[in-house]
């Protein structure tokens, strides 16, 4: 059984990496930073790990990286 997916509710939303289309890292410009990626208090599914940081399904329908010190993790979504 995958290790992934998982949950977790969002502590912080500060963008740090963001992934391009291509699967590409790239820094978090003021566009991702503005751009609500996430809801603090929000369950999201973390899709697994890069660079010790965790692969999030953003608000917004793509993938970000964000430190594992932003989230808690849950059981199952809405816990």
């Amino acid at each position: 059984m995958s290790e992934y997916p998982r949950y977790a509710v969002c502590l912080s939303d500060q963008a740090v990496i963001a992934m391009g289309e291509d699967g590409c890292l790239v820094a978090a410009g003021p566009e991702d930073r503005n751009s609500l990626l996430l809801t603090v208090g929000k369950t999201y599914k973390i899709l697994g790990e890069k660079m010790g940081m965790y692969i999030v399904a953003n608000n917004i329908g793509t993938t970000s990286l964000h430190p594992k010190a932003q989230f808690q993790r849950t059981s199952a979504p809405g816990d």
